[in-house]
């Protein structure tokens, strides 16, 4: 399965900070600089392997080393709702509110 996020949700890096905004829940969510990497790799056209792969590189290490960590954040945002389920539509995109 390749992980995708949520048409609706916002995701944007803030003066330094990475910040999530689910429309659906009212939350918004600070993100460290390796959740924000792995959530960034959420299209739809990486795997959780090469997701791994693509991080290792980023930040020299072995994708053995990271996948521990990208597969753990993937359920961590799959269980907060984060991500599409395979085969759903996909959300209409809610503009943030000024």
């Amino acid at each position: 399965m390749n992980p995708l996020i949520r048409q609706d949700l916002i995701f944007r890096e803030l003066e330094g900070c990475f910040v999530v905004y689910d429309p659906v829940c009212d939350t918004t969510a600070v993100l460290n600089v390796q959740a924000a990497a792995v959530l960034d790799f959420c299209d739809g056209t990486f795997n959780p392997d090469q997701i791994a792969a693509e991080l290792a590189d980023t930040f020299g290490t072995t994708a053995a080393a990271v996948a521990g960590q990208v597969n753990s954040l993937l359920q961590d945002f799959a269980a907060k709702g984060w991500l599409q389920s395979p085969g759903s539509a996909p959300v209409i995109e809610v503009e943030p509110i000024s």
